[in-house]
């Protein structure tokens, strides 16, 4: 299960707001990912943030509440995963599963990037990219000590890639080389490896040694 997942179900258990250090202690994650999931679901309005009653010197803590409406709204879309199912299935059926489903990926990306400012120069690219990887269901980030490489956890289909590694990563990969194209991107190539830890996949982008 997703991080993200495991803090929303940890919040609705409670029925009570809860601390950042307590919720880590929960999900088994570092305060500082776990800060940056709940600013996600606050943005996404899955989320309520509120300050505790003051006590002492100091700034009031912060608390977060799991917005039962949405999260309720989150649990309906599972039908749609029997849907993605449904859609991998009938792609790898066909003769060259990875080219159409890279195909697929690549009109996705553009659809997403149609939507977006472009981005010259490669932190923008990046920053760019990490972003789109988010809004598709992912917890993507980029390598601080690597330029061009991103980090994939929490795979949206993870659970589709049984069997069909080859159908479900092609979708990805199209998706981030449709992107790049649709932003007008300095990109020269794209590479996924996936699964180099489990639960862990590595998207990495070239760049033109002139940009």
């Amino acid at each position: 299960m997703r991080t993200r997942d495991r803090i929303l179900r940890r919040l609705r258990a409670s029925g009570r707001p809860m601390g950042v250090d307590e919720l880590a202690a929960g999900v088994g994650r570092f305060p500082t990912t776990v800060r940056a999931h709940l600013e996600r679901l606050v943005e996404a309005g899955m989320v309520t943030r509120s300050a505790a009653p003051p006590s002492g010197r100091g700034r009031p803590p912060v608390r977060y509440t799991a917005d039962r409406e949405a999260t309720a709204a989150a649990e309906d879309a599972r039908p749609y995963a029997r849907l993605a199912a449904a859609l991998a299935a009938q792609l790898a059926a066909l003769p060259d599963p990875a080219a159409a489903a890279g195909e697929a990926g690549a009109r996705w990306g553009r659809a997403i990037a149609a939507e977006l400012p472009p981005a010259k120069g490669r932190s923008r690219a990046v920053a760019s990219m990490v972003a789109i990887l988010n809004s598709a269901g992912f917890e993507a980030e980029a390598h601080p000590g690597a330029s061009g490489e991103i980090r994939l956890q929490g795979c949206p289909f993870g659970q589709l890639n049984v069997g069909r590694e080859s159908v479900v990563c092609s979708v990805h990969l199209g998706l981030m080389q449709g992107a790049m194209l649709g932003l007008g991107a300095p990109a020269a190539g794209i590479d996924l490896e996936p699964f180099v830890e489990p639960g862990l996949c590595v998207a990495r982008i070239g760049f033109d040694t002139a940009v």
